[in-house]
């Protein structure tokens, strides 16, 4: 499974290098994990209302912990998931 975590400013005017987007790839099999994903140069290339994160962007930074926490969340809390987790 492929998530994306939108996070920043999404308020109207905010500026495109105000908010972020992570893509996340999602194992629930036997070795469940996630795993950061770089953004496909196609998609970088139609991208204009968000900053993309890749992998090197999120490693290592205060984010991280954030980024991960959410994931956290929306794999625990998210109701679409459930049939998922089986």
């Amino acid at each position: 499974m492929l998530i994306t975590v939108y996070t920043g400013d999404w308020n109207e005017d905010a500026a495109p290098n105000s908010r972020w987007a992570t893509r996340i790839s999602v194992d629930l099999a036997d070795k469940a994990g996630c795993s950061l994903m770089d953004w496909s140069q196609a998609d970088l290339n139609g991208i204009t209302m968000f900053t993309p994160l890749n992998r090197n962007d999120v490693l290592n930074t205060e984010y991280a912990p954030q980024l991960w926490a959410c994931v956290d969340a929306i794999l625990m809390k998210e109701s679409r998931l459930e049939h998922m987790h089986q």
